[in-house]
């Protein structure tokens, strides 16, 4: 399994890179989406960080099959999966590369996490490469670091 990282300005914008305070319940959720890549993807994952003066944005893309049309919509809901569990299909078409089973709540759990931020989520299908992909979107100043010396 590859991994590729990438960080850049976004539309060649000036802006500085951005400086956010370490917040758990960021690293939760991008764990849980990058994991999730990792489980569905043949053998790449690319997580791919840009930013401008206005915003931030995190894309989380795999080359796996993509999002379930019959459950993309719903995808951050809870009990909403693709995965097996157990020997019942809870509306599966498959189970991940890892064999693991679900039941959607990762992804809920991840998508309000990073809502509560000021995030946007969108789960969307590559439509000319394939692989599912999630685009996370925050106004840059949603994730000022908070100032540690007022006054």
């Amino acid at each position: 399994m590859v991994i590729n990282v990438e960080a850049a300005p976004l539309n060649q914008d000036s802006a500085p890179q951005p400086v956010i305070s370490r917040r758990a319940e960021i690293l939760h959720a991008l764990t849980n989406f990058i994991e999730n890549a990792v489980g569905f993807a043949r053998s790449r994952v690319l997580v791919r960080i840009g930013w401008s003066s206005s915003v931030i944005e995190v894309i989380i893309k795999d080359d796996g099959p993509g999002f379930d049309p019959s459950v993309q919509k719903n995808l951050g809901e809870p009990y909403v999966t693709t995965r097996r569990r157990g020997t019942e299909a809870m509306g599966a078409h498959h189970v991940n590369a890892t064999g693991d089973t679900g039941l959607g709540l990762g992804v809920f759990i991840a998508k309000t996490l990073l809502e509560r931020t000021g995030a946007t989520v969108r789960f969307v299908n590559d439509m000319e490469s394939g692989g599912a992909v999630v685009k996370i979107l925050w106004q840059r100043e949603m994730l000022a670091p908070e100032d540690k010396n007022p006054g």
